[in-house]
């Protein structure tokens, strides 16, 4: 394990030696100006679960995730960078490094983006049903590609995500989904997808059979205008179907479901809550809870400040699930530095 570990820190520190070279080299060509972005997350996450679709666990840590690069005209960008994370009391894992590497295309009317680059900011919208929230901890960066494209009063988004490239030895597996928003007056329709391709490796494994996986979620909801108590209010209600299927051994399985949801915010604090219902779903990367035929939540949160790129946030969460209420604490602390031009 000693030897895996200081091959794995050689390997990296060979990279970043590469890209730094590399970026450095582009100064050249750069028309326009050096660009950084140092943000930093900080997180303390409580999950006292006592049911038996989600385990409970606490994940406590900090996140630190430099990059720089050019913006080399209007539109073209280059980025590199890493995530450095330390995850508190954890000894197998206790830091997690994520190289960032990517080209960014960057027009009004359209956006992409190609290498490994931050999740966030680009599948943060995602339900928790089809994107669970702990791929915000553990995987950071989407390696692939992103594309954006602004259509009427809205827009609709591609993006896929290779987990894992085949080998004799290692699974071929990807995850890939489009989503999107249209806004009619005060009336919105959102539309979600994801697939999950899991494959074997070159070297076939006995018994083995290719799974796909995918989950798709339309929404429909209503923003109401701002009134003398709350500073924005709005409800929602959302059809949830997934699919699964093991070739070769059972054909597709369609689980669907309804979710009911409203949300409100007066000045700092904001309520969120949501109950499902409808089918059991076994979704690749979605949220565990919704493996049970019932589940409600509701979300209370509080910003003790906001300002700029500095923000400390805290939510308790309660968990209605197998008939019992089980509840969450979060805390966040996200603190940013850049030169970036706002637009």
């Amino acid at each position: 394990m000693v030897y895996r570990m200081a091959a794995i820190k050689k390997s990296y520190t060979r990279i970043f030696f590469i890209v730094t070279v590399l970026f450095f080299s582009l100064h050249s060509f750069a028309q326009r100006s050096f660009e950084y972005y140092f943000p930093f997350n900080g997180f303390a996450d409580n999950r006292e679960y006592t049911n038996t679709v989600h385990p409970p666990q606490t994940i406590f840590g900090a996140r630190i995730s430099p990059e720089v690069g050019f913006l080399l005209d209007s539109t073209h960008r280059l980025r590199v960078g890493a995530h450095v994370m330390k995850e508190f009391g954890s000894r197998q894992n206790a830091y997690q490094v994520n190289p960032i590497l990517y080209y960014q295309y960057n027009k009004p009317e359209v956006g992409f983006y190609m290498g490994f680059f931050p999740r966030t900011g680009l599948l943060d919208q995602y339900p928790l049903a089809l994107l669970n929230d702990t791929l915000r901890y553990f995987r950071p960066n989407v390696e692939g590609t992103f594309l954006r494209v602004n259509v009427g009063r809205g827009y609709q988004t591609a993006w896929i995500d290779w987990t894992s490239r085949q080998t004799e030895i290692e699974r071929e597996t990807f995850l890939t989904g489009f989503s999107g928003k249209q806004n009619i007056g005060r009336f919105f329709l959102d539309n979600y997808f994801v697939l999950y391709h899991y494959a074997g490796p070159a070297v076939e494994i006995p018994d083995d059979h290719i799974r796909d996986n995918a989950a798709f979620m339309v929404r429909a909801g209503m923003d109401f205008p701002k009134r003398i108590f709350f500073d924005s209010l709005s409800l929602q209600v959302s059809w949830l179907v997934s699919f699964d299927r093991l070739r070769n051994v059972y054909d597709w399985r369609t689980p669907s479901g309804f979710e009911y949801s409203f949300f409100l915010r007066k000045k700092n604090f904001y309520c969120n809550t949501l109950l499902y219902s409808g089918d059991r779903h076994s979704i690749a990367y979605g949220d565990s809870f919704y493996k049970a035929p019932v589940y409600g939540r509701a979300d209370f949160g509080y910003n003790f400040f906001r300002r700029g790129s500095m923000q400390m946030k805290f939510v308790f969460s309660l968990h209605y699930i197998e008939e019992k209420l089980d509840h969450q604490q979060l805390l966040t602390v996200f603190i940013s530095t850049d030169n970036l031009q706002k637009k």
